[in-house]
């Protein structure tokens, strides 16, 4: 979360967030074609190092740019062609170590020896400290510790979309099969907000593999891209906040529920809320409260109409049902609305 001076007393570092570091720019990338073209333009600046992280990650994944010849790009090429003209870049990707029933979904694993073969100064980990039931969802780019990507796409299939989210778009196609339109955003950062999250991929990274990444030290290094505009820019405070599960004598962390959970009770106007799942029962609870106040906050809420697959049916859409049902039943003043995007076709 990004703020101004006003906007940051809300923060409490240690409390509802890990840390509060400056940026000079902070830029909104709103569905993964902008996300995309973004990370593509940054990674071919990098010197040094590419953090990867996140829930999923597929070598064939389109990135709907060129390469210097015209040729369109893939993902697991792109890196191998950036770790061979560049000889000082490293490159490591920590991906969820998912369960089979994900299997029809994912790319057969690089250290099997089948599909992608990453080159040299390519290494490519699972993570499976998680504990059963949970997954590694922190979808995190690093490059150079000058520049980090941060929010909810993937690099992966299935991803990429244009904003109109247009029902017949001929690129948003896997292998020749057409797939719906799909909607999410991430977040651009420099500066110190860049460096910490690149120190946030190294520790997972050794509590997933046992080993340690030294930062990357580049004088001068600035792989923002040029055609990225920023959203916001000068002497920015960026919260960045965090969920982790208890591992054994360690605690676990819930940053994310308290910074949201403050942002409710702290809202004044209106609360928009646009989430794929919306299930937490304490984010419902906080939102339950401000309802029944006489005066409190309007709540808007965009979901996704009909969930993906039969395992979300059973799961993430009866929570779903039952929280909204929950808000209706606190909503004494009629300040609760709920949406679904519709696009005809």
């Amino acid at each position: 979360m990004a703020g101004n001076a006003g906007s940051t007393r809300l923060f409490d570092a240690g409390r509802n967030c890990w840390r509060i570091e400056g940026a000079e720019r902070a830029a909104f990338l709103v569905d993964a074609d902008a996300y995309f073209k973004a990370f593509v333009a940054a990674a071919r600046k990098a010197q040094r190092s590419i953090l990867i992280t996140g829930w999923d990650f597929h070598s064939r994944t389109r990135l709907l740019c060129e390469d210097e010849r015209g040729r369109e790009l893939e993902l697991g090429k792109f890196l191998n062609d950036l770790v061979r003209k560049k000889r000082g870049l490293q490159i490591h990707i920590l991906i969820w170590d998912y369960p089979m029933v994900f299997g029809l979904d994912r790319e057969w694993a690089p250290i099997y020896g089948l599909g992608w073969k990453p080159r040299r100064r390519i290494q490519f980990r699972y993570d499976n400290t998680h504990p059963v039931g949970a997954s590694h969802h922190q979808k995190l780019v690093v490059i150079d510790d000058a520049v980090a990507f941060c929010g909810g796409i993937d690099l992966t299939c299935k991803r990429w979309d244009t904003c109109d989210h247009a029902p017949d778009n001929a690129l948003r196609v896997v292998q020749g099969s057409p797939y719906p339109p799909f909607h999410d955003l991430a977040m651009a950062v420099d500066g110190d907000a860049a460096k910490a999250l690149g120190d946030l991929v190294r520790e997972r990274w050794r509590c997933a593999t046992g080993d340690t990444l030294s930062p990357p030290y580049v004088r001068g290094a600035d792989p923002w891209p040029d055609s990225l505009a920023p959203s916001v820019r000068r002497d920015l405070r960026i919260a960045i906040s965090r969920s982790a599960p208890p591992s054994g004598d360690t605690p676990g962390i819930r940053e994310t529920e308290e910074l949201y959970i403050d942002t409710i009770r702290s809202a004044r106007k209106s609360i928009y809320i646009e989430n794929q799942y919306f299930t937490a029962d304490k984010v419902g609870e906080a939102l339950a409260e401000r309802l029944k106040e006489e005066d409190g906050p309007e709540i808007i809420v965009v979901l996704r109409q009909l969930s993906h697959g039969w395992l979300e049916e059973l799961t993430m859409q009866t929570l779903r049902t039952r929280l909204i049902e929950k808000l209706r039943a606190a909503d004494r003043h009629g300040r609760f609305r709920v949406f679904y995007p519709y696009i005809e076709g």
